[in-house]
């Protein structure tokens, strides 16, 4: 039996929002709301009832008043607000959170109100995030309501478990997928079984290629599957550059290649990408000779990719730029990142007879147990203000490069380098061979500088191979506890004596 109770008119303006604070018992309750500015002005008689189920079975007659639902399934759990009747909608619309079919009718939908707020809440789907429901159904809903509404998906506090991928709707020609967590430690997303993020945001469009922001939250790798945990896919169009995605202050830990995923986040095709703030950690045993933290790869010319103050731990790679075959990635910018415990920090890739371009790492730390920084067939390298350590691994014979830069022999790509200001050094002994920096050429078109870094106990600081050309090493150089500070072996090169070797 429907209990019914009147209430004074409220004022226009927080009527709604102070509708949906209201809790009141039985099935169903009326709700009176001012209709004008003053009290004067008629009342609206609004019905509140508990749950979806509830606003379900209501009958439907004309007009139809707003209805305040106080819950989902529960008063107070998440999925409470003001709904209307939309006679026009598809039954077919409905999502289970925003649109609500009717038991009652076999067209139309109950509609969400929501003020102009583009945001939705995942709990409105039905999303508990209690660390042992599996949420994956419920969150998928919330995913796929948000891309199609182009609306911001509020990720709630506490631990959603995640069973199987979660994917991106194909819909429209532009897809977008807005995630917003409540903070690292506050919303943690448990990938258990086969649990992972796959998003494919590609559409067929130059300048409207898909949009991704991923912001606070934590991913906790649990899964059995020797998988991705985060996946982003855009469209592989030439000059794609208006993604202008976002992955913030975002987690990924537990990544191993025996017990879980392998890979924390592999980008595809990221033009206009910003990257920053994120933690990667990898499992302190275990952890795989495969793992890596961000793999970015792609096709016809992904530019303009920025990385920023990501810190990776105990991954094989933190770094991994895959450039090779038909790929090619260009304005790879890494700022103020950090790779330690890892066995490499960056290895940049790129097809030997389809150069890319402009690369740059700066300011940042590797402590690592093989190599600091590896790029292959790229041209303008800029590294610069880094801190390179390397590591032996457990007392092992493990040998060590801490900065590679080879070319393959493209035509009409010139390096047009520099590696600049680093602190370079191998903190440790080791009886394999530990290198400071190589350049291994290749292509009539190098020209690098090398200057104002500080090099100390390897066994060649510097090492120009017999096909490095027109590699200039500047005197600004510091030289210390090397076997041999320089080593010329290729040609067209400038050796400048060292002001300074100790």
């Amino acid at each position: 039996m429907r209990n019914e109770e009147r209430t004074t008119a409220m004022s226009p303006g927080i009527a709604r929002r102070a509708a949906l604070g209201v809790v009141v018992g039985g099935a169903a309750s009326a709700l009176a709301l001012g209709a004008g500015g003053t009290a004067a002005h008629a009342a609206t008689t609004l019905t509140s009832v508990g749950s979806f189920a509830a606003l379900a079975a209501l009958p439907i007659t004309s007009p139809m008043e707003p209805v305040v639902v106080l819950g989902r399934a529960a008063i107070g759990d998440g999925g409470e607000g003001v709904f209307i009747w939309d006679a026009a909608a598809a039954a077919s619309s409905a999502d289970g959170g925003t649109r609500l079919a009717s038991t009652a009718s076999a067209t139309g939908v109950w509609r969400r109100q929501t003020d102009g707020d583009d945001r939705m809440s995942a709990r409105w789907f039905g999303v508990k995030a209690d660390g042992s429901a599996d949420d994956t159904t419920a969150f998928q809903s919330a995913v796929n309501a948000a891309v199609r509404a182009g609306a911001v998906l509020m990720a709630p506090a506490g631990t959603i478990r995640i069973t199987s991928s979660v994917t991106v709707p194909a819909v429209g020609t532009s897809r977008r997928l807005f995630i917003q967590g409540a903070g690292q430690v506050q919303t943690r997303f448990r990938l258990s079984a086969s649990g992972r993020f796959d998003f494919d945001l590609g559409v067929s469009s130059e300048w409207d290629n898909g949009h991704l922001v991923l912001r606070d939250f934590s991913v906790l790798c649990d899964s059995a599957e020797t998988i991705t945990a985060v996946t982003a896919r855009f469209a592989r169009v030439s000059g794609a550059t208006a993604q202008t995605s976002i992955i913030e202050n975002v987690e990924v830990v537990g990544v191993s290649d025996t017990t879980g995923p392998k890979v924390a986040f592999h980008l595809v095709d990221a033009s206009a990408l910003r990257f920053r703030g994120a933690r990667i950690q990898g499992r302190r045993s275990g952890g795989g000779s495969d793992t890596v933290g961000v793999l970015l790869s792609g096709g016809s010319i992904p530019v303009e990719i920025y990385l920023s103050e990501i810190n990776v731990y105990f991954m094989n790679t933190a770094f991994l730029v895959d450039g090779t075959a038909d790929r090619r990635l260009e304005g790879v910018h890494l700022d103020k990142c950090a790779a330690v415990a890892c066995a490499y920090g960056v290895t940049a890739n790129a097809a030997p007879t389809d150069q890319s371009l402009w690369i740059k790492v700066s300011q940042s730390h590797f402590n690592c147990t093989k190599g600091g920084i590896s790029t292959s067939n790229y041209g303008n390298i800029l590294f610069t203000g880094n801190l390179i350590y390397g590591l032996p691994a457990g007392g092992a014979s493990v040998a060590f490069l801490a900065v590679s830069v080879s070319n393959g022999g493209g035509s009409g790509v010139g390096h047009l380098s520099m590696i600049a200001d680093n602190i370079i050094e191998y903190a440790g002994s080791t009886t394999a061979a530990k290198n400071g920096i190589l350049i291994a050429g290749g292509a009539s078109e190098d020209s690098i500088l090398i200057s104002n870094n500080i090099l100390a106990f390897f066994d060649t600081a510097i090492w120009l191979a017999p096909t490095a050309n027109r590699v200039a090493i500047a005197a600004t150089n510091m030289f210390k506890s090397n076997t041999t500070p320089t080593l010329n072996q290729g040609s067209n090169n400038v050796v400048a004596p060292a002001l300074v070797t100790w």
